[in-house]
This record gives C-alpha cells, structure tokens and sequence, in this order.
C-alpha cells in the first residue's frame, strides 16, 4: 500500500509540474540559448528541442545587465537538429546575437502562431552601419537629499521598466523620449542605461553632441565591467574624441573588452597587433584575435582571416580555409567577401 501510495504522490506531483508548464489553455513556454545567429537564421539550443514543433513562436531577449534585457522580436521555429531548433525572422527589432535568451511558445494543441498584424510600427535596425547596438553609458553622482535625487522625486518605476521604455523611443527613433528613459534607470545604477547615454552624447541623439560628457558616461558604466562602454572608451581614445589621443590608452581598453568577450573589441585588437600600432606587430597575435571575432560572425573579421589563410599572414597557406571563411563572410554580406568569391 505504501508503494502504491508512494506512485500515486509521484503522478500527481508529475501532473502538476506539467500544468504549470503548459497553463490551463495548453499553452507550453520553454527557453533556450541561442548559439549562432544572423539575420536570417538563429540556432537555439534547447533540451526539449524534439518535442517543438515546426512553426512555434520564439522571442529574443538580449541582456543589458543583471536582471535586464531588451525584446529583439519574434521569430519561428523553421526546423531542428539534435538538442537545437533552427528559427526564422517574423517581426525582428534588432539583430540576434549569440548568448541570447529565447522563449519558445507552443500550444499543444499545434495551434497556429501568432505574429505581429503591423510590423511595419517597429523599426529594423540598419546592421550595415556601425554596430547594431549602440555602445553606451553615465554618472552615479553620489548621496542626495532623501526623497529626492538631483532634486527629482525618486522614480516611480524599476531600474528595468525605465530601461524597456527607454529602448522602445529608441528603436523608434524618438530619441529625447528615450533620453528620458535612460536618465531615470541610470540614476538608478544602471550600466546599460549609463552606457546609453554616453551613446546618446556621442552620437548627439537628442541633445547636442558632446564627448566629455559622452567619456563621463561610459566611465561610469565601465566601472561596472560593461564590455560596450570600455570598447567605445578605448574608440574615444583611438581616434581623440574628448581626450588626447592615445593609442596606449586604446589598447588598453580593448584588451579589457576583448577579454570579456567584445566581438567589435576583439577585432580593434587584432588590427593593432596586425599594424603593430601601440604594440609590436605580431600577426600571430593578430590572427588569434581575428578568429575570436570571427567566431562571433564579425563579417570582416571573417573576411580577414580568409586574407590571413590565403595569403600566410600568421598562419601556413591553406586556400580551401580561406573560402570556407570568405563564403561565411559573403553571407553575412561582407562586399570584400563577395567580390572576392566572384572573381574565383
């Protein structure tokens, strides 16, 4: 009796732990990492990947910081593999990344997926120019009177709901909406948000263009380990926007970025080591960093190891891997890539 007791406890904790995944109208919600990405296809791993069916509905958060993360749009799933599902864009806000969390939601029923009756209200962001999210950051001024901070009344809303609504005036391009967003979460502590701002004063998106207050920003947001804000210092410095120019300086910051896994940073390394500029040129050195950036589906960076491959920059000759990365490059739109696979 105890034994039979003992199953019946069993199912019914198993029934139970099922309703709650899938809710009352048989609706089932599973999340997955995605691990390689471009505009026309994610892969997703997932550990329930061969019970998805075609067709579900995926949606993409990327994460700006601990506990905070931006909607990039709807995708479906358009097929699997072993432990992955493969996805397509329906209604894309912003590019996919790797590392980004995926929702997938299925009835159970296989009820048709919903999507998005005006995508046309959401702007796609232009990935051919500079990068897709923006580098950004600002400054946590210290003890304020209580009850108010700067002589604001504190915010009604968390760090996160600030930061969301932030980035929805921001894709829609009403940028002083979205400063006003920003202002509130980066009060707030916000790296994400400190990092936005510096973008915003660097960009000169919707407020006048200013690079002190632009560094003082992204300081702000690097000293919380923010990998875009310590890139866009060490382009600050590179180029002498708001400092003295400082090529020392810049390779500092992208090595701290590139170490915390900054594709764009990876890549500056790389063409300083390749140039030997502020460090003695090591192509070697160059090429490992190249190929990290490569591995994050850097269009360039695969160009450029394809040069290195073809032509013995650091590595031996091996022309049937310079293709295999000049055709990665070509799909990711790389012209170089494309012209360069034409003329073969």
């Amino acid at each position: 009796m105890k034994f039979i007791k003992k199953i019946k406890i069993i199912f019914i904790i198993t029934a139970l732990m099922t309703i709650a995944n899938q809710g009352f109208s048989g609706q089932v919600s599973i999340t997955g990492r995605v691990t390689k990405a471009n505009n026309n296809t994610i892969t997703i791993e997932t550990i329930q990947a061969e019970t998805i069916p075609e067709g579900s509905r995926v949606d993409l958060f990327f994460e700006i910081s601990e506990g905070n993360s931006i909607e990039i749009g709807q995708w479906k799933v358009s097929g699997r593999g072993k432990g992955v599902i493969f996805a397509m864009p329906v209604d894309m806000i912003g590019p996919p990344q790797k590392g980004m969390t995926a929702k997938i939601s299925y009835s159970d029923k296989k009820a048709p997926v919903i999507t998005s009756s005006t995508p046309s209200n959401k702007v796609v962001m232009d990935t051919s120019k500079e990068n897709p999210y923006p580098e950004i950051v600002p400054v946590i001024r210290g003890k304020e009177p209580k009850g108010k901070l700067l002589g604001i009344p504190f915010p009604e809303k968390s760090a996160k709901k600030y930061a969301t609504e932030g980035d929805r005036y921001y894709f829609k391009k009403n940028y002083k909406m979205a400063l006003k967003e920003y202002e509130q979460c980066a009060r707030m502590g916000d790296a994400g948000c400190q990092k936005m701002l510096g973008h915003f004063y660097n960009k000169g998106f919707g407020v006048e263009k200013d690079f002190n207050r632009a560094r003082e920003f992204y300081e702000e947001s690097a000293r919380q380990n923010n990998s875009n804000a310590i890139y866009n210092l060490g382009v600050m410095y590179a180029n002498g926007n708001g400092v003295k120019k400082d090529m020392t300086k810049a390779h500092e910051l992208f090595l701290q970025s590139a170490n915390l896994g900054y594709p764009e940073a990876q890549f500056n390394l790389a063409v300083l080591y390749y140039n030997g500029m502020a460090v003695k040129k090591d192509k070697s050195i160059a090429l490992k960093w190249f190929k990290k950036a490569a591995d994050e589906n850097v269009p360039k960076a695969l160009y450029v190891v394809g040069q290195c491959h073809e032509f013995g920059f650091g590595t031996p000759k091996n022309m049937s891997k310079a293709k295999e990365y000049y055709k990665k490059a070509a799909e990711l739109g790389d012209k170089d890539a494309i012209k360069k696979l034409s003329a073969q």
